[in-house]
């Protein structure tokens, strides 16, 4: 089943960075994927100003960044999995809690 999320820069700025980067060749397919759906289209970047100035993103806070970004169950698992690594280590930042909620 697949289900609709609607996440802004700053919650796909965070997946893309918890999200593993390597597993077996059926959990390299559905990453794959799931990065493609969540990064950003050059038009976004234009659109939002998104630029990186010394290792930190920065966007225009005014705008509606948000999009609507369908997520399988697969996806939804290897999201899941990536927050539970996280939360085993004691590693959750509040940020992150806040892109946790959407997906718990």
């Amino acid at each position: 089943m697949k289900k609709t999320k609607k996440l802004g820069v700053f919650e796909r700025l965070h997946l893309l960075n918890i999200i593993p980067k390597k597993g077996n060749i059926l959990e390299a397919k559905i990453i794959r994927g799931l990065i493609e759906k969540i990064e950003f289209t050059s038009d976004e970047i234009e659109k939002y100003q998104i630029v990186e100035k010394q290792g930190k993103v920065n966007w225009d806070m005014t705008m509606d960044t948000t999009r609507d970004i369908v997520i399988s169950d697969a996806e939804e698992d290897i999201i899941k999995k990536a927050f539970k690594e996280i939360d085993t280590k004691k590693e959750m930042s509040l940020g992150l809690l806040k892109v946790y909620e959407k997906f718990e």
